[in-house]
């Protein structure tokens, strides 16, 4: 990988949460030809559809070694067990 590409990679990847989110509202207005909201209620606004538009985006820290499903339904137990337990 271009050490270029790298470093913007690692970069965008250690943005707090709302910068991060803010580069995700920005590449998506940006390829879909979007347009600002202009309030707070909801990120974009779609003219072609004219509807509002919800960007939420999110990061992997780290790898995880359950595949999502099995991680998901080992959460639950483990919230099962620790409400039983508190």
């Amino acid at each position: 990988m271009d050490k270029k590409i790298k470093n913007f990679r690692n970069g965008l990847l250690s943005l707090n949460t709302r910068r991060f989110g803010a580069v995700s509202e920005a590449i998506v207005r940006d390829f879909m030809q979007m347009k600002d909201s202009g309030n707070m209620k909801y990120n974009l606004y779609d003219p072609v559809e004219d509807c509002r538009v919800e960007v939420a985006s999110s990061r992997a820290m780290k790898k995880n070694d359950m595949s999502a499903l099995d991680s998901i339904i080992s959460e639950c137990f483990d919230a099962d067990i620790k409400k039983e337990n508190g």
